[in-house]
């Protein structure tokens, strides 16, 4: 990977402290909301963030201690609104749906 793009991508503490700091000023945004966007910060890799993640449904619930599949997808989809996560649902029953996680966190 050359120097320019290792600069243009952010680390996970990076995403996290633009996160947390952005989400102080939106009341939309509950500890559910908080709990999925850090175990999809998890879920993207070791040291920089590899984008697209891929969500597995069920391992994301329980890492983020969701128990109900309406509240997961509401989550989803008002982080993705908000504009914290590019939300790309699966078009088909089999496949995979992704998130990108967003450098420009809530703009």
């Amino acid at each position: 990977m050359s120097r320019g793009n290792k600069e243009r991508r952010m680390t996970h503490v990076q995403l996290l402290s633009q996160f947390l700091q952005t989400i102080q000023d939106d009341p939309r945004i509950t500890s559910k909301h908080i709990s999925l966007y850090l175990v999809l910060i998890q879920q993207s890799g070791k040291d920089d963030i590899n984008n697209p993640i891929i969500l597995k449904r069920v391992s994301l619930m329980q890492s983020a201690k969701i128990s109900a599949r309406p509240t997961y997808l509401k989550c989803l989809k008002d982080l993705h609104q908000s504009g914290y996560i590019q939300y790309v649902p699966a078009l088909h029953r089999h496949s995979k749906s992704i998130v990108y996680l967003s450098a420009t966190c809530g703009k």
